[in-house]
């Protein structure tokens, strides 16, 4: 996988728990340690362990209004760009935090 599509890959499932934070929370904090938190979360919402660690790792001013905008826009972003290469042009290269 590459850059693009694994940073894809992660803010698809961080999108997905911005808008579910109630249930992400329930499940993590009704979990008996780490590994099974993110067993359980993988179960809920169809995520791999690479997505359900990086949710358990993100911090909570994430489901704010503006990162979770942030978040959608890296991805039309993302996605603009793996359509681009697919049609052989160049995409951009910056992610959220990045200076161009």
């Amino acid at each position: 996988m590459d850059t693009g599509n694994e940073r894809l890959h992660l803010l698809t499932a961080i999108a997905q728990a911005t808008d579910n934070c109630g249930v992400v929370i329930d499940i993590i904090a009704s979990a008996e340690n780490d590994e099974a938190a993110g067993v359980l979360l993988e179960e809920r919402f169809g995520w791999t362990a690479v997505q359900a660690t990086a949710v358990m790792a993100m911090q909570f001013r994430r489901v704010n209004g503006a990162n979770k905008k942030r978040i959608r826009d890296e991805i039309a972003q993302i996605e603009a760009s793996t359509d681009a290469l697919g049609q052989g042009q160049t995409g951009p290269e910056g992610f959220i935090g990045d200076t161009p």
